[in-house]
């Protein structure tokens, strides 16, 4: 059996004018994060250098990312919307969740609107997934797709489940861990 006339030429896979409200709304409290790793190199072989992204979740400071981005770090940078560049001090890191929790001055942050965590739990699949991160350094980059499954259970690297995970097919880069991903 074929589908007929379920999406027309002229039918947009998407809400554009959603996704560039959600956009300009959500991009202001992303953030791009810089890591400087000494990993005990000499002066003239550098310093080992990653990058990942995070987002503001309060007035005071504090920023989301991914364990995997800060792991190993001697010195952590985040670059905010307005192109300021902030150091912050990691609070606190989960391998086993792949999660960690780090620390701006509320003052570098203030006036930025933080995001508001969602319910994972009422998230359904086939909704619109949002993306906005840093892929290969391409600061405050969005993607769109959708929910493709929830309740996956990927393995940490502590060999243990991550449960509950939501699944997306929007694409994701190096550079986008630790972003948001939002729905409309």
């Amino acid at each position: 059996d074929s589908i007929v006339g379920v999406v027309s030429p002229s039918t947009p896979l998407f809400d554009e004018e959603l996704v560039s409200s959600l956009f300009e709304r959500a991009g202001p409290a992303v953030v791009e994060i810089q890591v400087s790793r000494d990993r005990g190199l000499s002066r003239q072989q550098g310093v080992g250098v990653g990058f990942g992204s995070g987002f503001l979740i309060d007035r005071d400071g504090h920023i989301v990312t991914n364990n995997h981005v800060v792991e190993g770090a001697d010195r952590i940078t985040v670059t905010l919307h307005d192109e300021r560049t902030i150091d912050v001090e990691v609070l606190g890191r989960s391998s086993a969740d792949d999660l960690a929790l780090l620390k701006a001055n509320p003052a570098d942050v203030a006036g930025i609107e933080p995001l508001t965590l969602g319910d994972s739990s009422a998230v359904k699949t086939g909704e619109i997934a949002i993306a906005i991160g840093s892929p290969f350094r391409q600061f405050n980059s969005i993607t769109v797709g959708v929910v493709s499954g929830t309740g996956r259970g990927p393995t940490s690297v502590l060999r243990r489940p991550i449960p509950d995970m939501i699944q997306t097919d929007a694409p994701l880069n190096p550079g986008n861990s630790g972003g948001p991903l939002l729905n409309s």
